[in-house]
C-alpha cells in the first residue's frame, strides 16, 4: 500500500531547530503555513498555557482575517473538544463540555497590526510565547513596507516578549526575494536543502 504525501507544510519538521528564535516558512500559496501555525499555537496553549500573537501589517488585513481565522480549523474538526471565538481583536478557547457555563471561554491570543503596535508599549504580554507574522512578504501592489518597518517590528517583538525566549513565524507566499526582512538578516533561500539556518 502506498500512502500519500502530503502536499501541505508539516511544522514537525522545524522542530529540530529549537534554539531558533525566527523561522521564515516560505511556500507556494494554499499549503497550509496559516492553518499549521494556528494548530501549533493551541497545541501551546493546551499543554503548556501560552498564549500566541497573530500580526499583520495593516489593521484593514485583520479586518478581513481575524473573523474567519479559525474556520478551517473548525470545518476539518481538528480540535472536536473545543469551540474557538474571536471578539474585535482577541481569540478565545472555550472546552465544548463547558459551553453552557457563563465566563468559560478564556482568551489565548490576540491579532496585532505592525503598523500601530507602537501603541502597545505599556500593553502586558507575559503569557505570550509564540507570534504569527501572517503574509510577511508583499508582491507589488496595493500595500507597501512600512517605513523602517524591520526596526518597528524588532521594537513590537521586544514588547511582546520582553527579553523572554518567544518564538516568531513569519509566513509568506514564494513571491519576491527581495524585501527588508531578507536584506536585513542577509537571508537567501536554501538551495538543495529544504531548510538553512543562519
Amino acid at each position: 500500500m502506498t500512502t500519500l504525501k502530503s502536499i501541505y507544510y508539516n511544522y514537525d519538521k522545524i522542530s529540530g531547530y529549537s534554539n531558533a528564535a525566527f523561522f521564515f516558512i516560505i511556500t507556494e500559496r494554499g499549503l497550509g503555513k496559516t492553518y499549521g501555525a494556528l494548530v501549533k499555537a493551541i497545541k501551546n496553549y493546551l499543554k503548556k498555557g501560552e498564549w500566541f500573537i497573530y500580526l499583520r501589517r495593516y489593521k484593514s488585513e485583520l479586518v478581513k482575517a481575524v473573523p474567519h481565522l479559525f474556520d478551517a480549523i473548525v470545518l476539518n474538526n481538528e480540535f472536536p473538544d473545543y469551540n474557538f471565538y474571536t471578539e474585535a481583536n482577541k481569540f478565545f478557547i472555550q472546552a465544548k463540555e463547558e459551553e453552557n457555563e457563563k465566563g468559560t471561554k478564556i482568551q489565548f491570543g490576540e491579532a496585532v497590526a505592525l503598523s500601530t503596535a507602537n501603541i502597545l508599549k505599556s500593553t502586558n504580554f507575559s503569557q505570550v510565547g509564540m507570534i504569527i507574522f501572517d503574509e510577511f512578504l508583499l508582491a507589488t501592489g496595493v500595500f507597501h513596507y512600512l517605513r523602517n518597518e524591520v526596526e518597528n517590528f524588532l521594537d513590537a517583538v521586544e514588547t511582546i516578549g520582553r527579553l523572554r525566549d518567544i518564538k516568531v513565524y513569519f509566513l509568506g507566499n514564494m513571491i519576491s526575494l527581495t524585501n527588508p526582512y531578507f536584506a536585513y538578516f542577509d537571508l537567501s533561500l536554501p538551495y538543495n536543502s529544504e531548510f538553512k539556518s543562519a
